[in-house]
């Protein structure tokens, strides 16, 4: 899908804080700010729609099963194929 020429460029909060919070946990292994839950379906969120919008149509998402219903080309957008040694059993 083609990108718009003029795009509008949105601007949100300052992330640099929220960031450095991340990393400064995954070295003292403490919990974040956020809510790591509350994040991961944010992004889940996030991603079906940027799958919708690629796509360009409606689609229909179960969040209990992490898996659009009865759309098998939107579900392959969902997570990119495994490479080692970065695989579940690779690691």
């Amino acid at each position: 899908k083609e990108v718009p020429e003029a795009v509008t460029r949105v601007r949100g909060l300052d992330v640099s804080t929220h960031a450095r919070n991340f990393f400064d946990c995954v070295r003292s292994r403490g919990k974040t700010v956020t809510n790591e839950n509350v994040m991961r379906h944010s992004h889940i969120a996030c991603h079906a729609a940027a799958i919708a919008w690629i796509l360009d149509r409606k689609l229909k998402f179960d969040p209990a099963h992490e898996k659009f219903v009865g759309d098998d080309e939107a579900n392959l957008l969902c997570a990119r194929p495994e490479r080692n040694p970065f695989t579940e059993t690779g690691v």
